[in-house]
């Protein structure tokens, strides 16, 4: 529970929300239909993410590491989107969760939904919608 509290307030952060969102950040990082992507890796990186979600139309979200070369974007009521990143000066780790949501890589059968940038790699992925529930 901490951690999804922790996400979902992480990603309200430097996006202006009042007091009233940071409050409601855990019920909508936890939500059944909530995307998160995590990522992590050295130097550098970065993801661009456009996005419509329900509610407030087109988003464009940049997600960028902290001192600890992590960074988060939890994305409630998400229609559909887009995202592009950039490798930094090491491996960058991306991981999307969320039992709602397609894995955009190619991963073996119930493995955790996760690619692995080579250093200064770029390229983008699509965020998208099962077609049936896990």
């Amino acid at each position: 529970m901490f951690k999804a509290v922790f996400l979902g307030l992480f990603a309200l952060a430097g996006t202006g929300a009042s007091a009233a969102q940071a409050a409601d950040a855990p019920a909508r990082a936890t939500a059944p239909d909530a995307f998160l992507m995590t990522a992590k890796g050295d130097g550098g990186w970065s993801i661009w993410c456009d996005y419509e979600q329900r509610g407030a139309g087109d988003v464009k979200r940049e997600v960028a590491p902290d001192k600890n070369h992590s960074g988060a974007l939890t994305i409630a009521q998400l229609n559909h989107g887009a995202c592009h990143y950039t490798g930094g000066s090491g491996p960058l780790t991306i991981t999307i969760s969320g039992d709602a949501w397609a894995c955009p890589f190619k991963v073996a059968t119930d493995a955790a939904c996760e690619k692995i940038i080579a250093r200064l790699d770029s390229g983008e992925f699509k965020l998208t919608r099962r077609s049936a529930p896990r």
